[in-house]
């Protein structure tokens, strides 16, 4: 029997550096979410969580590989959290954790250094945006645009929170996924993802991903029951079934809790179609995993590889500097 790929693709550091650096919206989200039974916060939202303690709870869920999202600098707090110290915080957990560097789009030439130094020594393997938290539409050409040159270049994906958030102080209007479409168009090299698929703006982030075979999205931060079926429906057209993945938002739901329900997860009711529909075969297997590592070009080796190489982009719609 071949051991099945699990890949949870969004997953937060939660350690005490992180909160520091985070701060009181973030903090504050998280105790909203403290007592949710399927959080791992035990409680307490500003319990720091060790990375060791998140990987461990990785391994028990047999999961292949995580994902560790940074949020770059944002106007609401004072602090950053460098990628340095997150990706020495993963130290010997790297057979299993990856990182997405986080990234401040305010600090202009800086920051196109900041990226190219966490994709070229600190082995980073992508990149994560949150619009809202960090106040910047992902269509600023004059802050975006130049950051994206760089990922494309590292073949790097990005992964942009998208849709609606409860951390305080943010507006939902820089989270709207229809900025992406703009983006889509400009880099057609460029892999994006939505993350949390845009709730409640999924017909428009569906829309993104018809015309966009390089726009991917993840369905982080809910449980599959309280989804609409819309998803699930569109999940399995053969135009779109390898381009959605597996995520928690971790540790808002814990990595063995969503893999628990998914795998009880096997029928829903479309409205649409006025039929009750089903898993087509190998499309829930692809998503729990292997769509993700086919994204980054990781194969099945996800445990041999800490970070991707540079290469040049095949035709980069916008040359920036």
């Amino acid at each position: 029997m071949v051991d099945r790929v699990i890949v949870d693709s969004h997953l937060h550091p939660h350690d005490a550096a992180a909160l520091r650096a985070y701060g009181e919206p973030y903090l504050r989200c998280a105790e909203i979410y403290q007592n949710v039974q399927v959080s791992h916060f035990n409680g307490d939202g500003r319990r720091p969580i060790p990375i060791q303690e998140t990987a461990r709870l990785l391994r028990e869920a047999g999961a292949t590989m995580g994902i560790v999202v940074n949020m770059g600098g944002t106007p609401l707090v004072p602090h950053e959290l460098p990628n340095e110290a997150l990706v020495e915080a993963v130290g010997e957990d790297r057979d299993i954790l990856k990182v997405f560097a986080g990234v401040n789009p305010r600090k202009g030439k800086e920051a196109v250094r900041d990226l190219r130094y966490a994709f070229e020594k600190l082995g980073c393997i992508g990149v994560k945006i949150h619009p809202p938290y960090q106040e910047v539409f992902p269509n600023n050409r004059e802050l975006m645009y130049p950051l994206y040159q760089v990922m494309v270049e590292h073949s790097a994906p990005v992964l942009f929170h998208t849709g609606n958030t409860i951390l305080a102080g943010t507006k939902l209007k820089y989270g709207h996924p229809m900025d992406l479409d703009e983006v889509a168009v400009d880099f057609p090299d460029l892999k994006i993802i939505m993350a949390h698929w845009s709730w409640p703006w999924i017909d428009d982030a569906l829309a993104v991903m018809s015309r966009h075979a390089h726009v991917y999205a993840d369905v982080s931060g809910h449980l599959p029951k309280y989804l609409p079926a819309v998803i699930w429906h569109h999940m399995q057209r053969a135009d779109l079934r390898k381009r959605f993945f597996f995520a928690t938002d971790y540790p808002f739901i814990r990595t063995g809790e969503l893999v628990k329900l998914y795998d009880q997860f096997e029928q829903w009711h479309c409205p649409m179609c006025n039929r009750v529909e089903t898993w087509k075969p190998g499309v829930k297997e692809a998503f729990l995993g292997q769509n993700f590592l086919d994204m980054v070009n990781l194969g099945r080796k996800a445990d041999q590889i800490h970070g991707v190489p540079a290469t040049a982009s095949r035709s980069p719609a916008l040359k920036v500097t």
